[in-house]
């Protein structure tokens, strides 16, 4: 409804237009003083008879017949934000799940369509009445004006509101100015039919959802009558004042005047750009010139500020963003003709102080998009699910899977599920209820038991389908009686048929598949292009013609790349190509272009392009523009296959033991790094082509300290909202990130900002491992050689397996089983191997520490993709460039003493349950001891690390078999003390922190499974 109000009252419509827009659509104001709240219908409920039998209900997945009663709420589609369409439901599907959103029947939009038996159905259901028998035959209702009648349960409705407001507003466009579209649909239109959709104005007013002919239940009051007619007729002045200028404007000049519209702007300290267009600087112009010009923004101090629909802002736009400042309450001072302009509009202006009439926008409820909805309606299925029930046919429309031996053969336990309504599966697949299994065949962690982690299947007891048949009840599968792996979460059941819907529900398979990308003359050739065989990118002298340009903006919700690359033929030949694309990071939308040259104009055109879309002259240094993209520093030296050019299978031929091979190839899985990435939001289909330069990820940890320093100060003051907009904008800008159709987060709390440190951390050591796999695979005489070995050399880590029964296996062993911290609950550690690791040269660095006292044996988790990095470089500190404040005790090496503060680092889950863990030497000293989080850029004199006290820790510390000084923390976990008295810390446990890498010697690597389904107690 807000939508509709905008358009109502935004100075582009004339007071007449508006009026017929009321007129057409109802009389839907938005009270000034912000005393009513107009909207009736906040959620976008819709009723209609089906259109065709191709929709499907959203709870129950069945198909809604052609002419049949059909129920909606408006969401918002996932892949198009801002995009409303109808979620259509059966009435009783509806009502299962959304009967807390209606209150009466007048609500729906297209009540007064329906047949008396629908409207009664409708108003029985929200009352939890029993619904009324159907009419024998009901009779054909009385035609209204503009709505045509219905037979035999075909309906056609009046005309819908969407055609009505768009003739409407088509009506009154003849004082629009065309929007500049984005740079996400500029190319040409074409290429991109999304670029299609019709919005109003500046604000993209939709008009889908408008419908105004219910827009209130009870009318006003007298009062609140009596308001609305006085702030009517405010509106009514202002509009008509506003628009008597720029009718005496349009009158008395030429075309072409956007020069002096500008000149004169500027010469009041309105300082707009050449981005507005000349109907923009108009609206502006006569603005002021109506009631005054504002003060100078007072965040930017850069110019005075502009009209918008509901306040005036800031115009400026700053090199990573526009200022941000706005306020409805400006103060005005006297609009002032230039001396050196005479023109005739102006030439009799005084100007008389006015006062300023803005209408506050109305709360609406926020669009539930329809991925939230999809994931409600599965939650409240499963709760459904979780009721016991009485029923013959406990499995009814489910499909399950056997794993392993049961009690009974397959045979006995298919008939069962079969005579109670279900189907066995032989194979194991998202869309299963659930696996059958054993304890014992969980333990063995079995093919089957594996593939139902990874497709977030539970495991469940054989005993519950005997139990389900006998007692002709259907129970809760995730009792603990009968649950023995969870790995769903809550997933909602999978439906006999599982419908894939089109458009909203598809966002995974819309996106583009991730290309293989190939390396040739020292640069990636988009594959997009279709000439990655027979081109390469063109290297002349030094320039690398070959870009990727990006631009976020937070508020704007702006996540856009621009790709350019002159493209030489392979054979010699004057066939050369201007290839570019550009769109929307992570999604589909975009478009590329490929265009024929001789070889200079397309380095004429490139250069054109590039310096239109950057602001920057190719081959200098860059500057950040206002409103412009920004090239991102990317290393083209390396393709996406990473594969060796060994023609042996990797573990075929190596002799190293097997437990070593796992962890090699486990470490060096370029799919688990790219899953990583891509889980931390990292865009890898389409940006960049080749990797971001070390120089980049540095430039965004600069970033990341200034956004961290600015939410430290707790500034909420003048310019606070600007910086961290243009910080965000910075940052996602040189970290390209895929958030689909959704707008980037701003950088505006510790916990995003420490999220986003964790990520570069990863993306260092994730380059540090595909550097080396990029070593491997130009390295000369490997052909013959298992890819195992040539990863394990690059180590240059000396590994062994420990026996089971060796001392120290059986140390590690009780220190792990002993040192669970007892509110890590989630899951068990069951370790699989322990190695020893003497990493080169890190016994040598160890030796300036060996003479410290106080040497502790200490746990360090970490995420599998980043182990290459950790063996093959060691532990390490945080860059300079990183925040100073974002480590708790600083930037150093952090350790535990209890194995699952450690383990919580490895990022689990019961897709995949490996982790790795290190147990280190470290040589502690004397330690400063701190109680709460403490920034340590200097430790006192006389300490060499830091110790935060938790409140609970291992019993005692018992001494490393071999070694006469190092001690191994034991348990069970218990409260600590502090100078003989209980500890007071805002720590639950122990962590220990040195400042130079030179007091760590890793020890021991310990791959542990993660067992969600054996919680701790």
């Amino acid at each position: 409804m807000s939508s509709l109000c905008a358009v109502l009252t935004s100075l582009k419509q004339r007071w007449d237009d508006q009026e017929k827009l009321r007129s057409k659509f109802g009389s839907v104001m938005e009270d000034p003083a912000g005393s009513q709240d107009t909207n009736s219908n906040p959620h976008g409920l819709q009723c209609e008879y089906a259109k065709s039998s191709r929709s499907t209900c959203r709870v129950c997945d069945e198909a809604i017949p052609k002419g049949e009663l059909r129920l909606a709420i408006l969401v918002e589609r996932d892949q198009a934000p801002g995009m409303l369409i109808p979620a259509w439901h059966h009435p009783a599907c509806f009502f299962e799940h959304h009967r807390e959103k209606v209150k009466s029947s007048d609500e729906f939009d297209g009540i007064e369509k329906m047949r008396t038996h629908d409207r009664a159905v409708i108003a029985a259901l929200i009352n939890g009445e029993p619904l009324p028998d159907p009419p024998e035959e009901e009779p054909e209702e009385e035609v209204t004006a503009g709505q045509k009648s219905y037979k035999k349960g075909t309906v056609s409705g009046s005309e819908s509101p969407l055609k009505k407001g768009k003739e409407v507003l088509g009506s009154l466009r003849s004082t629009r100015s065309k929007n500049k579209r984005s740079l996400e649909e500029e190319e040409p239109a074409k290429e991109n039919g999304s670029a299609k959709r019709r919005h109003c104005e500046d604000d993209s007013i939709r008009v889908e959802a408008i419908d105004a002919s219910h827009s209130t239940l009870n009318g006003p009051d007298e009062s609140s009558a009596a308001a609305m007619s006085e702030a009517h007729a405010k509106l009514r002045d202002q509009s008509n004042a506003i628009w008597a200028v720029k009718d005496n404007i349009a009158k008395n000049s030429d075309r072409k005047n956007k020069q002096l519209y500008k000149h004169i702007l500027h010469m009041n300290g309105i300082n707009v750009s050449n981005r507005y267009s000349e109907s923009d600087m108009i609206a502006i112009l006569a603005d002021a010139m109506v009631f005054g010009v504002t003060e100078m923004c007072p965040e930017c101090k850069s110019s005075r500020l502009i009209p918008e629909e509901y306040h005036y802002r800031c115009p400026t736009y700053l090199d990573w963003g526009q200022c941000a400042y706005h306020t409805s309450e400006p103060k005005f001072m006297k609009f002032s003709v230039p001396v050196d302009v005479d023109v005739e509009w102006l030439r009799d202006y005084e100007y008389t102080p006015r006062t300023r009439v803005f209408l506050q926008k109305a709360v609406e409820a926020p669009p539930i998009s329809a991925a939230k909805l999809k994931s409600d309606i599965a939650v409240r299925r499963a709760e459904a699910e979780a009721e016991v029930i009485d029923t013959d046919k406990p499995f009814e429309g489910r499909t399950v899977a056997c794993a392993g031996k049961l009690a009974h053969n397959q045979s006995h336990y298919q008939r069962l599920i079969e005579s109670g309504g279900g189907a066995l599966s032989k194979t194991v697949t998202s869309s299963l209820w659930f696996v059958v299994s054993t304890k014992t065949e969980v333990d063995k962690n079995s093919n089957k038991i594996k593939q139902a982690a990874e497709a977030g299947v539970d495991v469940v007891d054989a005993s519950y389908i005997t139990d389900c048949i006998e007692q002709k009840r259907r129970f809760n599968f995730r009792d603990a009686k009968y649950l023995l792996v969870s790995n769903s979460n809550t997933r909602a059941p999978a439906r006999p048929e599982e419908r894939k819907r089109k458009g909203e529900f598809l966002e995974t398979e819309q996106r583009p598949k991730t290309a293989r990308l190939t390396l040739k003359g020292g640069a990636v050739v988009d594959p997009e292009s279709m000439l990655e065989d027979t081109h390469h990118v063109l290297h002349d002298g030094k320039l690398l013609w070959s870009v990727v340009l990006s631009r976020t903006d937070v508020e704007k919700n702006l996540n856009m790349y621009y790709k350019l690359q002159v493209l030489e033929p392979d054979n010699g030949s004057s066939d050369y190509y201007l290839f570019r694309s550009w769109g929307r990071v992570g999604t589909s939308r975009g478009g590329t272009k490929l265009e024929d040259f001789d070889k200079q104009t397309a380095k004429e055109e490139f250069q054109r392009l590039y310096e239109e879309k950057c602001g920057n002259e190719f081959g200098k240094p860059p500057i950040k523009h206002p409103g412009m993209l920004f090239p991102l520093e990317v290393d083209f030296g390396q393709d996406d296959d990473f594969a060796l050019k060994s023609s042996v299978t990797p573990g075929s031929k190596t002799q190293l033991a097997k437990p070593i091979q796992e962890i090699i190839k486990l470490i060096f899985d370029v799919q688990a790094m790219k899953q990583t990435l891509r889980a931390m939001e990292i865009d890898l289909s389409k940006m960049p082509l080749g990797k971001l330069s070390t120089n980049m990820i540095m430039a965004a940890y600069k970033v990341l300290a200034d956004a961290l320093n600015l939410v430290n100060s707790h500034a909420d003051g003048v310019g606070s909202r600007t910086r961290v907009l243009t910080l965000s904008n910075q940052f996602f800008t040189l970290i390209p990130h895929d958030f689909g159709g959704n707008s980037a987060p701003l950088l505006d709390n510790e916990e995003i900002i420490r999220s986003k440190l964790e990520m570069l951390d990863a993306i260092k050591d994730i380059e540090i491992a595909t550097s080396l796999l990029k070593d491997e695979k130009t390295e000369e005489g490997t052909e013959d050689e298992d890819p195992v070995d040539v990863h394990y050399r690059k180590l240059r880590t000396h590994i062994e397996v420990l026996e089971r029964n060796s001392e120290e296996f059986k140390i590690v062993e009780q220190c792990t089983k002993t040192t669970h911290a007892p509110t890590h609950t989630d899951y068990s550690l069951v370790i699989e191997d322990v190695l020893k690791v003497n990493r080169e040269g890190e016994e040598e660095r160890f030796k300036a520490f060996e003479d410290l006292h106080n040497k502790k044996l200490l746990w360090h988790g970490s995420r599998l993709t980043n182990f290459a990095g950790i063996l093959s470089q060691g532990l390490r500190i945080a860059p300079p460039e990183a925040p100073v404040t974002g480590y708790m005790f600083g930037k150093g090496i952090y350790f535990a003493d209890m194995v699952s503060k450690s383990a919580n680092y490895c990022c689990a889950d019961p897709k995949q349950r490996t982790g790795l863990l290190l147990l280190s030497e470290v040589a502690l000293g004397d330690m400063y001891e701190i109680t709460k989080a403490e920034f340590i850029e200097e430790l006192p004199k006389g300490k060499t690390s830091t110790k935060g006290c938790g409140q609970t820790g291992p019993k005692e510390f018992i001494s490393l078999p071999g070694t006469d000084d190092v001690q191994v923390p034991m348990g069970p976990p218990t409260q600590q003390k502090l100078g003989g008295k209980s500890r007071k810390s805002d720590l639950l446990y122990n962590e220990y922190i040195v400042y130079n890498v030179e007091q760590v010697r890793i020890r021991y690597l310990v791959k542990v499974k993660f067992d969600f389904g054996r919680r701790r107690r």
